[in-house]
């Protein structure tokens, strides 16, 4: 027993003697927000709960310590928390200090301390050595120091500030220390599972036992003080106590329950003070205690089936509190619940009497204080001034009460306290208060419809009750008759219901209707002859936008209402139009649900994820979610009310939530963006980076990494916004990325194979999107090159470098002089490279300005030696003035092929010819020369009548030209010169050898002979240029051949030349398309000496045709003007501009035309004159000293008919320009000719005739045209092409496309015949795009190829020249 006098006995004599405080409680229905901690994806249990600096936060579970994000959970293991050399014991406890620190202790006495690096470090490893059997299984870290229980009765403190420790110990090793707490003046609180409770003085080591009613060896008992110094004490069978140390006197919270089975509210498992000093008592089983230690006043949380929002379990096994003071409850399973700070100013009502949340439809605060709440479904729910839900009316159930409907969507009060209930389906009732009684009231239209949706009621100041209905407004007295009533779409009102009536403040009502708009009530005398006037809202006919779902006033002349499209808007009753908003964006007035004005300058507005205050004097929104204690479910139009005294209540569809507009915070949270992880190369940044991260990632400002590192990603987060982080990120990395990349779910960045640099890597978030209102993170990264790009590697090259030069100045003195030379040199080959370019560009004029005189010369001469046949001494001298010029114009082409090979334009155009006809041809020009010398000049090898080889004529003539030129020029008189041809099948090559017997070549200047400009000592004395044998090597080099000289000094020379046989060593474009290069017919024509006379007789005067000749040399010109003009009537013009101004007048039927003029050239010219269809039919000469294929193609693909060089032998001339306008006759005779009789035996009467014609005169302009298409006839006949098709079918018995392909052959035939043109050349004339195409379309018309055509048409002409007498 207790002594008397014993501090104990007074103790408990003073605790009888104390009135015992009896508490009411209600349990709260505040929104809990549910959260769950997962390990591995899968959920694991909780315990505590710690907040870092940074905002992460770590909690303390049964499978180890996790860190949260707000995203992501990391585990950490032992080892990264207490060091790999600690023990494997599991984790007692995870806390936080005073300073803000966090501490970890395993049960075997490790502690480590959480670093602003994020890592933990070991701490005190010497505070404890516990034996194997020994554990800790308390903690708590005050401001003195960290203190540790065992559970062999030992309490240890180790202070933070120095390395003090203290021991208190009560001796009783088989009692374990469940709980520490620090009070005032250095005292130390705990206690044991054996009920007991011991007082510890850190100053003077003493320790007392602390005797009350909770003393009881099978009760266990937890602490923990209040910010006042008193001790509280949760035990697990008396429940919760306070204890005044000073007054030594005892406060007992306890369970008043009348059942005589055990209480479960009376087992307190945990106890926590929070920040604010509200004490939260956790038991098991009887859900959640909060205490206000100043007023006792007790608010309890517990679990409900029907309220998803409740506390999740009553069994509570940890508590905590984050930074901004969210308390984090933990209750068994796994369950994390989440009370937010902000939840005490957003209160919530669950809308039902059960709790259960429901779908609040409408809002009544009476003027008694109790809450009606309307629901969707479940009646009427009344709260009481506590915030009781007291009573609640449910149709067809004994609380009904009269109530015949569930769906309330509409209440009022009037001044006699009687309630006003719109329902729908159920139409309008009235509560009296007096009796307790809902009654039906009659609303119905003219016609007895009865309404059976009520949306909206309104009391005005005449104390009138406004119904809004699916019929029409009602008007009601209080006695609850009909005074009046106004249907839908009249009287100046339109819509389909009526959902806002609102009064402003001078008395005015207006009405917001679904679908028509806003109207205001102008009342008459006699009500029913009232009216209504329209207002639009938004000026459009889109309905929706003027279609108004809710609506409030400010008394100050503003109505705000909701339209369908959730859009906020702005009404002035005093300018009657609505005004805009200003100060906010797009965003912030859209999305609204419901809007309540607090004042003139404050609007509060639900929307489908929270409230939002509109601060219109700031221009400011602040938005408040289910984080800061709003529903998160969706808030409900409507359902929304503002009582007398200033409280706001929106309702939706898990309840309603009430608030005091001035209590609410306007101040936001200040949200922090962190990188808090970095891969490198996929692996982690720490096991290959350490040293740059001992801060921790989210310290990081600069990143170094290698030059293989290049590969790298970023993860970041918002981390200090745990509960639902739906934020908006952009990122980018400057210098590599030009636009920021913006993201939503993803938080990763990602960058491959980085060149090396420096970059900044930014990182930006924001609450909306694209409204970046959170603090930019930025990180350096500076990427390496590799090592032989470093710096001092630069810096080892710079001193080789730098050795390397000092031996190159030290040497190039000794070179200097040399280096002179060599400048002199290479300026002197300079100067001969840019003389040689003049060189070449002087070939080329004086090539084109040779030929044009030479032409002059030679076509006088021609006629003078015809006209000198009994002058035999003056025939004599004028063919040796002919050689001469013919020579001239020799050495003129020679020196233009030698340029183009200078650059790199000498080509061949090869073709399979008779190598045997060719040399026996070129032979015979020397056969006089040879006469003349008395030479012995022979042609071996001609037995052989063919070997067809594949060359360039052209080109090949003239090396055996140049060749046998030089053998006569260096053979004496009485020599000899032998040219033999022989073919070597099995080496496949063909051989021409040329020897001479003349004065041979030294052996020293043999291997010189083949350079350009090279001339040998005889060859000097004699004459040349040095041209000849360069070109002749380089020209059998393109065919892929050999040249090579033998030559004995005073015997002779012999050349031989070597060409392969086949044409496969030949590249594609050195062909002359698939057949020979040139049906050339170089024999001079035979022209009888009387040729103008037959010219006369061939062309009456009557039948002149018009010929105009373009040159623009004036001798040139006048030449061909004396020629033509006795045959044709002639018009001439100097360049190409000239003549298209005269043909503008003057109706030309052939033109003659030099290629190089100034102002405008020949091709130039037959460009335009076949771009013109008046004058694309007249055929066209060009003559030119340009000699190369290609600008032959040229001119012919543009319109030429004949190209012919200078010089030209004029009676040539004359018989082609003769013979072309003969043909051009001879056609269109006969093609006309035919088209009447080829046609199919029809009585064609005139105007068939002329369609034939006109079908023809089309054909024949446009034949030449390879561009020309058959629809074009449409244009020009005025008929659609499928009536010109059917009528040139019907009457020819041919098709347009056959018809035009055989008047395009029998146009090349004449040709063919009478030009020396390619095969290829005759094709593009004649409109054909594909030479092997043509050949094939010959063929088949004619039989024969073109080539084999042309040579039976020569072979029976040169038969009709031998027997001139046969016809």
């Amino acid at each position: 027993m207790l002594r008397k006098n014993s501090p104990a006995a007074k103790l408990i004599l003073l605790l009888l003697a104390c009135t015992t405080y009896l508490f009411s409680y209600a349990d709260e229905s505040t929104n809990f927000i549910h959260v769950r901690a997962e390990s591995g994806r899968q959920q694991t249990i909780a315990t505590s709960v710690a907040e870092d600096s940074l905002g992460y936060l770590w909690l303390n579970s049964h499978t180890g310590i996790l860190r949260f994000d707000g995203y992501d959970y990391r585990q950490y293991s032992n080892s990264e928390i207490f060091g790999k050399e600690a023990s494997a014991a599991s984790i007692l406890s995870l806390l936080k200090d005073s300073r803000g620190d966090i501490w970890c202790v395993s049960k075997k006495g490790s502690i480590s301390k959480l670093m602003s690096s994020e890592k933990f470090s070991p701490q005190y490893s010497n505070i404890t050595m516990l034996a194997e059997h020994q554990t800790l299984e308390s903690v708590y870290v005050g401001s003195s120091g960290i203190w540790l229980g065992s559970n062999f009765g030992t309490v240890i403190g180790q202070s933070l500030a120095d390395s003090t420790i203290i021991r208190f110990d009560i001796y009783s090793s088989n009692e374990t220390i469940t709980s520490i707490t620090e009070g005032k003046n250095d005292i130390v609180w705990f206690s044991t599972n054996k009920g007991r409770i011991f007082k510890g003085n850190t100053s003077t080591r003493e320790l007392t036992e602390l005797k009350g009613p909770f003393n009881n060896p099978f009760n266990t008992t937890i602490l923990t003080t209040d910010k006042n110094g008193n001790l509280w004490i949760g035990t697990e069978l008396y429940g919760l106590f306070s204890y005044d140390p000073e007054t030594e006197t005892y406060d007992h919270f306890h369970n008043k329950a009348k059942a005589s089975h055990f209480v479960p509210t009376n087992m307190i498992i945990r106890i926590f003070r929070d920040s604010k000093g509200i004490i939260w008592a956790g038991t098991d089983g009887g859900g959640l205690y909060q205490v206000n230690p100043a007023t006792k006043e007790v608010r309890r949380y517990t679990h409900s089936k029907t309220n998803k929002f409740s506390l999740q379990s009553n069994t509570i096994i940890g508590l905590g509190e984050t930074n901004n003071n969210d308390i984090w409850v933990f209750t068994n399973y796994g369950n994390i619940n989440i009370l937010p700070s902000e939840s005490s100013t957003f209160g919530y009502y669950s809308g039902s009497l059960s709790g259960s949340p429901a779908r609040v439809l409408s809002i009544l605060k009476c003027g008694n204080g109790n809450l009606w709440i309307g629901t969707d479904g479940e009646g009427i729910t009344i709260i009481d001034k506590t915030g009781k839900a007291v009573q609640q009316f449910a149709a067809k159930t004994n609380t009904a009460n009269g109530l015949t409907g569930n769906y309330i969507q509409a209440l009022v009060e009037d001044e006699n306290q009687n309630k006003w209930i719109g329902t729908y389906l159920n139409g309008l009732l009235l509560y009296d208060t007096k009796t307790n009684k809902f009654s039906s009231i009659k609303a119905v239209n003219k016609v007895g419809q009865m309404a059976t949706d009520i949306r909206s009621l309104f009391i005005d100041n005449k104390n009138r009750i406004w119904v809004g209905s699916n019929v029409g407004i009602s008007v009601y007295s209080l006695s609850g008759k009909q005074t009046a009533f106004y249907p839908h779409n009249k009287n100046g009102l339109k819509g389909s219901i009526a959902e806002v009536f609102l009064e402003d403040e001078n008395n005015q009502i207006w009405i917001g209707m679904i679908d028509g708009g806003l109207f205001l009530f102008q009342e008459e005398k006699k009500l029913e002859d009232s009216f209504f006037i329209p207002f639009q809202l938004v000026n459009t006919k889109n309905k929706p936008e003027n279609s108004i779902s809710h609506g409030t006033t400010d008394d100050h002349g503003n109505l705000y209402f909701v339209n369908s499209y959730s859009k906020l808007l702005k009404f002035s009753t005093k300018e009657k139009k609505t005004v805009p908003i200003t100060g906010f964006s797009n965003e912030e007035i859209h999305g609204v649900i419901a809007v309540i004005a607090a004042d003139s300058l404050n609007l509060w507005v639900s929307r489908v994820n929270g409230i939002s205050h509109l601060d219109l004097a700031a221009g400011r929104s602040y938005f408040y979610s289910w984080k800061n204690g709003t529903l998160k479910d969706r808030f409900l139009s409507g359902s929304a009310a503002k009582d007398k005294d200033g409280i706001l209540y929106f309702g939706g569809v898990g309840g309603l939530n009430h608030f005091d507009p001035s209590r609410i915070k306007k101040t936001k949270k200040e949200l922090r963006l962190r990188v808090n992880q970095l891969k490198i190369v996929n692996r982690d940044a720490e096991e290959l980076i350490p040293e740059q991260l001992k801060a921790g990632i989210e310290q990081i400002k600069t990143l170094t990494l290698n030059h293989k590192q290049t590969s790298f990603s970023f993860q970041f987060s918002v981390i200090n916004d745990h509960l639902d982080p739906n934020y908006f990120y952009a990122y980018r990395l400057k210098e590599f990325d030009n636009d920021w990349i913006t993201t939503e779910n993803m938080r990763v960045a990602t960058y491959t194979n980085i060149p090396y640099g420096n970059y900044t890597f930014e990182v930006k978030a924001g609450t909306k999107r694209n409204v970046w209102d959170i603090q930019t993170q930025t990180i350096e990264v500076k990427i390496l090159p590799p090592f032989w790009l470093r710096w001092w590697a630069y810096l080892i090259y710079t001193f080789l470098i730098l050795i390397i030069s000092f031996f190159i100045i030290r040497y190039s003195i000794m070179w200097a002089r040399l280096k002179k030379k060599l400048y002199l040199k290479e300026l002197q080959n300079e100067k001969d490279k840019e003389l040689y370019e003049l060189k070449m560009n002087f070939f080329a004029k004086m090539s084109h300005e040779i030929q044009t005189p030479l032409t002059l010369i030679l076509s006088p001469i021609e006629n003078m030696i015809e006209r000198a046949e009994g002058n035999l001494l003056l025939r004599q001298r004028l063919q040796v003035i002919k050689n001469n010029a013919n020579r001239l114009s020799r050495i003129a082409m020679e020196l233009m092929t030698i340029r183009n090979k200078e650059l790199g334009k000498l080509k061949i155009s090869v073709s399979e010819n008779n190598i045997i006809k060719d040399i026996h041809k070129t032979a015979l020009s020397f056969m006089e020369q040879a006469r003349f010398k008395q030479i012995d000049f022979n042609v071996e090898g001609v037995e052989k009548e063919e070997i067809m080889l594949w060359y360039d004529q052209q080109k090949l003539e003239h090396v055996i030209y140049n060749l046998l030129a030089n053998a006569f020029k260096f053979t004496p008189r009485e020599g000899k010169i032998t040219i033999a041809v022989t073919e070597n099948i099995e080496e496949r090559k063909a051989e021409i050898k040329i020897t001479d017997t003349g004065i041979g070549i030294p052996g020293n200047e043999l291997t010189n002979i083949f350079n350009l400009f090279y001339q040998s000592k005889d060859g000097k004395a004699i004459g040349g240029t040095g041209i000849g044998l360069a070109l002749s090597k380089e020209l059998i080099l393109l065919h892929k051949g050999e040249i090579s000289v033998e030559s004995e000094l005073h015997k002779g020379t012999t050349f031989t030349i070597s060409i392969p046989t086949g044409n496969q060593h030949f590249g594609q474009d050195e062909f002359a398309y698939h057949e020979s290069s040139r049906e050339e017919i170089n024999e001079t024509p035979v022209l009888p000496s009387n040729i103008t006379q037959e010219l006369r007789e061939l062309i009456p005067d009557e039948n002149k045709k018009n010929i105009l000749i373009v040159e623009d040399n004036y001798e040139m010109l006048l030449f061909l003007e004396d020629s033509f003009k006795m045959f044709y009537n002639v018009r001439v013009a100097q360049n190409g501009q000239e003549a298209l101004s005269c043909l503008s007048d003057y109706k030309a039927d052939i033109i003659l035309s030099d290629v190089m003029m100034p102002i405008m050239d020949g091709i130039t010219l037959c460009k335009n004159l076949k771009e013109k269809k008046c004058t694309r039919h007249i055929p066209i000469i060009l003559l030119t000293t340009k000699n190369t294929t290609s600008s032959k193609l040229e001119g012919l693909k543009f319109g030429a008919i004949e190209y012919i060089n200078k010089p030209f032998n004029v009676k040539e001339l004359l018989l082609k320009v003769n013979n072309i306008l003969d043909a051009q006759r001879r056609v269109i005779e006969q093609y006309r000719a035919e088209i009447l009789t080829d046609c199919k035996e029809l009585e064609i009467e005139s105007p068939d005739e002329k369609f034939i014609e006109s079908v023809l005169q089309e054909i024949e302009n446009n034949f030449e045209d390879p561009e020309f298409r058959l629809e074009e006839l449409a244009v020009s006949l005025n008929m659609s092409y499928s009536n010109i098709y059917r009528r040139f079918l019907s009457l020819t018995g041919k098709t347009l496309v056959d018809f035009v392909r055989t008047f395009r052959l029998r146009k090349a035939v004449p040709i063919l015949f009478n030009h020396n043109l390619t095969i290829s050349e005759i094709a593009f004339k004649v409109g054909f795009n594909d030479p092997k195409y043509f050949s094939k379309c010959f063929k088949k018309e004619y039989k024969k190829t073109p080539k084999q055509y042309k040579l039976e048409y020569k072979a029976l002409s040169s038969s009709d020249n031998l027997n001139p007498d046969i016809d």
